[in-house]
């Protein structure tokens, strides 16, 4: 038998949950009641989720949000946490277009046409922008929102900031929801980040490879017993169980005695690296 939706939901309990979620929102401090702290999570951990940016973005964000946290949070310090986030990066590379930090009105060099022009950022928010507009921190402001039924409007919102899509919205949302242990009745799709791995899982366990992103986060909300933790596991299997290999993947989903023999050696790998760093430890 393949891997079935008690499997994922095991790796996300025990393994990306305490691995992966638990120490970035555990870093952030007490992110249900500080702005600051709320901020920071959602830039450590999502803001720049979006295949192909700079590792370096997620960095320079909080340390810029460290360096002026002692400030009122408001819509004024959008423009200083640009302006530090920039000059952390020199100012090379930053996609003013679809960066998070970079404020509504900010002008920069773009390319037109073949041409270097001056363009000015439009509509979106900076996440500054956003965070400063609420009346309660960003976790408890999304939390709330969902437990009272309006996870549209929250997914919504969300994507109003430069650079959340319909990705990076849900990513936050589904982890919000299980930090918090939400049940929500109505638009659950929107909880679900479908990435091109759990794409790719979905679509070999429905048998149906013309599935879009959107019927993807359906089909799980349809099968799965624990939806986010199914999505959560998809996830962490194939990067880190598979090693982010498409093959390996395919021939897991195939053979349970292949998937036992990748899930042991990832397992094993575990143990070593923390008797490696036990060790470490000890000679300290």
């Amino acid at each position: 038998m393949p891997p079935d939706w008690k499997f994922f939901e095991k790796l996300s309990n025990i393994l990306f949950v305490r691995r992966l979620m638990n120490p970035v929102w555990n870093e952030c401090g007490d992110v249900e009641h500080d702005r600051w702290s709320s901020l920071r999570l959602f830039l450590l951990g999502y803001a720049f989720e979006r295949q192909g940016r700079s590792p370096d973005y997620a960095p320079a964000a909080v340390d810029t949000i460290d360096e002026i946290r002692n400030e009122p949070l408001c819509a004024a310090m959008a423009a200083t946490a640009w302006n530090r986030f920039a000059e952390k990066l020199n100012n090379e590379g930053l996609n003013h277009a679809n960066n998070p930090m970079c404020p509504r009105g900010t002008l920069y060099n773009g390319r037109y046409r073949g041409r270097q022009v001056e363009r000015r950022t439009t509509r979106k928010l900076s996440a500054v922008e956003f965070a400063a507009q609420l009346e309660q921190p960003l976790v408890a402001w999304a939390r709330d929102l969902v437990r009272n039924g309006h996870v549209a409007e929250a997914h919504e919102q969300l994507c109003t900031i430069r650079g959340v899509d319909v990705k990076i919205a849900p990513l936050f949302l589904r982890d919000v929801v299980l930090w918090y242990n939400l049940a929500p009745e109505n638009d659950l799709h929107l909880l679900h980040p479908v990435d091109t791995w759990v794409e790719f899982v979905v679509r070999k366990l429905s048998r149906n490879a013309g599935m879009t992103p959107a019927s993807c986060a359906n089909y799980i909300v349809e099968h799965a017993n624990a939806p986010e933790r199914a999505n959560q596991g998809m996830w962490y299997f194939c990067v880190h169980v598979a090693g982010s290999s498409r093959y390996v993947v395919r021939r897991c989903l195939e053979d349970d005695v292949r998937c036992n023999a990748a899930l042991d050696r990832h397992l094993a790998n575990l143990s070593a690296g923390g008797a490696a760093a036990a060790e470490w430890n000890g000679q300290q």
